[in-house]
């Protein structure tokens, strides 16, 4: 039998990220079906996303304001041109001061 090759990702480089999207805004739960939007938007732009569990951000904010909230790591494989779509959109989307996302792998292998 022969093996199975990885399959790297065609033309544009993919890359494995993560962007933290918020629960709350101005101490207030978004409700899901505005989630599900973002998440049908961010499956038009990269094909998919994975929600994670929930957990507790803290930082300060531009405006010099301690905040803290739960926030929704999601990981996207994407273009470094498609997640800047995605966040700019989740800035629009939830009313954000700032958003940002992180670079996990700079390499995306599929079987």
């Amino acid at each position: 039998g022969q093996q199975p090759r990885c399959l790297r990702l065609p033309r544009m480089k993919k890359e494995l990220w993560e962007i933290l999207v918020p629960t709350t805004l101005h101490g207030t739960s978004i409700l899901e079906a505005h989630h599900h939007k973002w998440d049908e938007y961010v499956r038009s732009v990269a094909g998919g996303l994975t929600l994670l569990h929930t957990v507790k951000g803290q930082w300060i904010s531009p405006k010099q304001v301690a905040v803290a909230e739960p926030v929704i790591p999601v990981r996207v494989i994407c273009t470094k041109a498609e997640i800047r779509r995605i966040l700019r959109f989740t800035k629009r989307h939830y009313k954000q001061e700032v958003v940002l996302a992180y670079r996990l792998s700079d390499e995306v292998l599929f079987l």
